[in-house]
């Protein structure tokens, strides 16, 4: 009979920052809530964290639309009705908030935000929204980008494509599982228990896992821990 007691059936919850207004709270600048059956069939399997920045800048709901310029090589965020620049602020808080931000497996953000979107918010090459330029990040995402480059990442819209929802979450949980490693030990069972999914999201990142788990170079654990990490969030780039 197997010993119940030996195995680990505890599952960490993956910590998933998303946008507010998705699944939420009623937060969308026409003050609507966007509903998404992905979103809300997560909800008793992850650790949300909830983050509108428009409203975290002091914009009310609902709200006069705001949207990005392009001046030069500045990205500006506009408020037309108020003819106000909004950037600095979006900027400053994004940076306040995410160096505070330690821990997270994942991001799921709105489509088309002007703060949140991943690569779909619409650029505009004036304030009368004329003539649109190209399609990039929003400007809390940019900050999110640079501080967290190689975490999972979404847009809302993305879950609906079933095979980059399948990576997704597999990325998620499997960084989740990841925080439960404190030792040479437990690294050493992660990378044994995860071995065929690194394999067949690139193997050489997999033998790279693998060397470092092994400490070839007898460095100190928590080295260790570390450039195994970063060699897990890149392995789930390349699938």
């Amino acid at each position: 009979m197997t010993d119940k007691a030996s195995i680990n059936l505890h599952f960490q919850k993956p910590i998933i920052l998303i946008s507010k207004c998705l699944e939420f709270e009623a937060c969308r600048y026409d003050g609507e809530i966007i509903y998404n059956q992905y979103i809300k069939a997560l909800k008793p399997h992850v650790k949300f964290i909830p983050i509108c920045p428009e409203v975290e800048i002091g914009l009310e709901i609902p709200r006069d639309p705001i949207h990005i310029i392009q001046n030069n090589d500045h990205q500006i965020l506009f408020q037309p009705s108020t003819t106000k620049d909004l950037t600095d602020e979006m900027e400053s808080f994004s940076k306040r908030y995410l160096d505070k931000l330690t821990m997270v497996d994942g991001f799921i953000l709105k489509t088309k935000s002007p703060s949140c979107a991943l690569s779909t918010a619409k650029i505009f090459s004036d304030p009368e929204k004329s003539n649109l330029i190209d399609e990039d990040a929003g400007i809390f995402t940019t900050k999110v980008l640079e501080r967290f480059p190689h975490h999972p990442k979404a847009e809302d819209i993305d879950l609906d494509d079933e095979h980059f929802r399948e990576n997704f979450l597999t990325a998620v949980f499997t960084l989740s599982d990841f925080r439960q490693v404190k030792s040479l030990d437990d690294l050493h069972q992660f990378h044994s228990r995860h071995n065929y999914l690194f394999m067949s999201c690139g193997q050489t990142l997999m033998h790279q896992m693998g060397e470092v788990a092994t400490n070839i170079k007898k460095i100190k654990t928590p080295d260790i821990l570390r450039n195994y990490y970063n060699l897990l969030l890149r392995i789930f780039e390349t699938s």
